[in-house]
């Protein structure tokens, strides 16, 4: 175990402490697990702030060349799921990967990724 210097914060703790008591607030059997994401899934108030907070921190993490389509690939896959349109959805995610795939063409190209 290493030694840390009195008034060293530790940044890991917090996190660790978290996912722990996270994982011990999960059900522990198969039936009680599928009943959770039931009333979760009935309870969906919370699935389209998610997903636009998730689509937002996509479209921060890609480069600036590729934001452009990055954000007109979540538009698509916002537009697509409540328009109830799957190939818009599945256009936009391949769009998305496609804005990824650039941001990281593009940082090996600068020498980042050795």
């Amino acid at each position: 175990m290493p030694v840390v210097a009195a008034g060293v914060v530790r940044r890991r703790e917090p996190v660790l402490a978290l996912s722990s008591v996270a994982l011990a607030m999960l059900p522990k059997c198969p039936l009680c697990f599928l009943a959770l994401a039931g009333a979760a899934g009935a309870a969906a108030v919370w699935v389209a702030p998610l997903t636009i907070a998730f689509l937002a921190l996509t479209i921060a993490t890609v480069a600036k060349q590729a934001r452009l389509v990055a954000v007109a690939a979540a538009m698509a896959i916002l537009a697509g799921r409540y328009a109830d349109n799957k190939p818009l959805v599945l256009a936009g995610c391949a769009a998305l990967i496609a804005a990824s795939l650039w941001r990281t063409r593009n940082r090996c190209r600068q020498g980042e990724c050795r």
